[in-house]
């Protein structure tokens, strides 16, 4: 319970102790968030806030999600005065009212799941769908394990959603239709890539590209008020973020996901890993999904909304798997799917009718359907249990580890490297890289042949290449070997810096000399071993070099550069 608000919760939510306690919706001081991180232990970093052009700082998310948590904020608030608690909004009474409010909110999407499912199918049929949701897929792992992130929220909003457009095209009812862009508006308030939703809204109930044009443009000309009226409900949800971007920054618009190590790249999607790796395959992890993949075909030919689920899925696995850090950090499966199991799992009912109707083997489906469910419980067990790693799976781990019940003594060395909670690696196994020199200069030992750093010299560059240059694997290792004298005892007066460059620095690093390591008048080793961060892009920049930050004069005889690259590099992509 105490770390219901955490991580990217923390990020979501900050908003609101910045406004009521703060006052300070731009941040102008964030030692309040610090101190609370450490207090409650809430994340490694501040990561969920960004400085960005003019000094500004930004909360990373758009306030959606702290919007609907305000209830659950004021109970806590409320609570916390009654028993003692502190009120600043992440005591134990603020994350016992967050998580109780988002448990209602996921048993509402349950709710309108069911009326959607009841909707196409028998009430029996329609439970065993319910079942499936539970026992198939991860939806049951993320909302009992990570209850207050957002994808619970976003599944009962797009189970709204949904039940509000099928009526809406039964019954033609305004109700309907505003209904669903507000929901459609809070979606994207609380994550800008739900505007995906609009191709469903926009598609559904047709079975062709013109015809949705033409459906539309035919209600915008009989029902121009009501289309307006939609419109104005959308940009409504938008005016919060709007106006606080405003208020931090001065203006309107703001890119607050100002992260050079993070983001969307979409002409560089992950489709494949993202949907069959084994590090985070959805596919690979939530096979029950490839019975909704069937489903959608099925769908094109049955229903009238089968183009709309197409284009919405092909568009959503496309936007999802060109996020960067594709994997979504700690999690079973691919928890950023989960918002749209309302729409998958009607599709998996689909196919499960349709395959029951075979004349051959009518079998077929619910075998797999056992299948799927019994693998998906034994592997969210196995994550569970810490077995199924959340982020370092392999092609080698998974198979060491299928159907077992014990973690195998070798495991760790199967995953792909623990970069630690603070990118600290916690082991390093030298036995599975191969060492490649990079750059090597030598000097002679005379004063007039070494490499002379003046006194008003700042910098120094060793070498600078792009990641692709390095290694094409997840990672490798770079290790700085410079041999330097000085007169002065040198500690951080001079730095080996190592960074990747993507319209800004990431994976930013220093070594200097320890404390009482450096011998005056003498040459000295400064050893500097540095982890690559996961590559945004494999043409980003990676630079090493020399950070010299008083003035001194400081000698140099060598320069030793080598990488250490995996023997196996496509085992662990």
């Amino acid at each position: 319970m105490q770390s219901a608000i955490s991580w990217d919760v923390f990020g979501y939510y900050l908003y609101l102790p910045a406004v009521f306690y703060q006052h300070d919706p731009g941040l102008q001081d964030v030692q309040f968030a610090n101190d609370a991180r450490n207090k409650y232990d809430l994340s490694a970093t501040l990561y969920q806030v960004h400085e960005v052009e003019g000094g500004h700082r930004v909360i990373q998310y758009t306030c959606g999600y702290a919007l609907i948590s305000l209830p659950a904020f004021a109970a806590g608030h409320y609570i916390a005065g009654k028993t003692g608690a502190a009120q600043d909004g992440f005591s134990l009474p603020y994350q016992q009212a967050l998580v109780y409010w988002m448990l209602m909110i996921c048993l509402i999407g349950l709710f309108y799941l069911h009326k959607i499912l009841l909707h196409f199918f028998d009430d029996r049929f329609s439970a065993i769908l319910l079942a499936l949701l539970l026992l198939a897929t991860n939806y049951y792992e993320q909302i009992v394990h990570n209850l207050t992130t957002q994808h619970g929220l976003l599944f009962t909003l797009q189970a709204m959603l949904l039940w509000h457009l099928i009526r809406w095209h039964e019954n033609q009812k305004s109700k309907d239709l505003i209904l669903v862009s507000l929901l459609f508006g809070l979606a994207c308030l609380i994550r800008p890539t739900e505007g995906i939703l609009a191709i469903l809204i926009f598609f559904w109930g047709n079975t062709s590209i013109k015809g949705a044009f033409i459906h539309w443009f035919n209600i915008l000309k009989q029902r121009t008020w009501l289309i307006f009226f939609s419109c104005f409900i959308v940009a409504l949800c938008a005016l919060p973020q709007l106006i606080y971007w405003k208020m931090a920054t001065g203006h309107f618009i703001t890119n607050s996901y100002a992260n050079h190590g993070e983001g969307l790249d979409l002409h560089r999607p992950h489709t494949w890993s993202f949907l069959f790796s084994f590090r985070k395959g959805w596919l690979i992890y939530t096979p029950i999904m490839l019975l909704a993949i069937i489903g959608m075909y099925r769908s094109l030919r049955s229903e009238k909304w089968g183009l709309a689920a197409i284009l919405f899925f092909i568009i959503n696995v496309y936007v999802a798997s060109s996020w960067t850090t594709w994997w979504y950090a700690g999690s079973f499966s691919q928890r950023t799917m989960v918002q749209t199991y309302p729409l998958m799992i009607l599709l998996v009912g689909i196919c499960l009718k349709w395959m029951s109707s075979w004349k051959r083997l009518p079998w077929m489906g619910w075998s797999l359907v056992v299948v799927f469910s019994a693998l998906n419980v034994f592997q969210s067990w196995q994550y569970e249990h810490k077995i199924l790693d959340s982020s370092r799976m392999t092609r080698a781990a998974y198979f060491s580890i299928f159907l077992k019940t014990e973690r195998p003594t070798n495991l760790d060395e199967l995953l792909m490297i623990d970069r630690g909670t603070a990118g600290v690696p916690i082991n390093r196994y030298p036995e599975k890289y191969n060492i490649v020199s990079v750059k090597n200069m030598k000097y002679d030992d005379q004063p007039d042949s070494v490499l002379l750093m003046k006194a008003d010299d700042e910098f120094y560059n060793i070498h600078k290449a792009a990641y692709r240059d390095f290694t094409s694997g997840e990672h490798c290792w770079v290790d700085i070997d410079v041999e330097v004298f000085c007169d002065s005892i040198l500690t951080d007066e001079l730095l080996v810096v190592a960074t990747m460059e993507h319209g800004g620095n990431y994976g930013y690093t220093t070594q200097g000399f320890a404390p009482g390591a450096f011998q005056a008048g003498q040459w000295n080793t400064l050893h500097f071993s540095y982890l690559t961060p996961p590559a945004r892009n494999p043409n980003d920049l990676l630079a090493i070099y020399l950070w010299k930050r008083k003035k001194l004069d400081v000698l140099i005889r060598e320069i030793d550069v080598h990488k250490q690259v995996l023997k196996n590099e496509s085992e662990y992509n």
